[in-house]
């Protein structure tokens, strides 16, 4: 097949730089699962329960980006937040995440979370 030289779109051109950000990407699954493509009551309580984290979180100083994601072909959410630094981390977790765990946890489990970034004290 042959390759044709285009240029790459702007938003891919411009030089990129990683700085002290933190991302976080979880999955979810509710309780009590429904299956493949039927969710369950608690799918949607979970679901509508992250739709109020993830107001929250946009709200938090330091919260760079936040999404939910409903995993294709799976009873299960997955959640993305980028920190600023780890101090927002912690803040979001002490705050808004504490705030939310007690109805989050009664309809969903985690599952698999990914830490990502270039500096993370050993604390966080």
């Amino acid at each position: 097949m042959p390759r044709t030289a285009q240029p790459l779109p702007t938003f891919l051109a411009a030089p990129s730089k990683i700085g002290g950000e933190i991302s976080v990407t979880g999955k979810w699954v509710p309780t009590k699962p429904g299956g493949h493509f039927r969710k369950s009551a608690e799918s949607k309580q979970m679901l509508d329960e992250w739709e109020d984290i993830h107001v929250g979180a946009m709200a938090d100083n330091g919260v760079l980006s936040t999404e939910i994601n409903h995993a294709v072909g799976e009873d299960a959410v997955l959640v993305h937040h980028v920190f600023a630094n780890p101090e927002a981390l912690v803040d979001y977790f002490s705050s808004t995440a504490t705030q939310h765990m007690k109805a989050l946890t009664s309809v969903a489990r985690p599952q698999t979370h990914i830490v990502r970034g270039t500096r993370i004290p050993t604390e966080v």
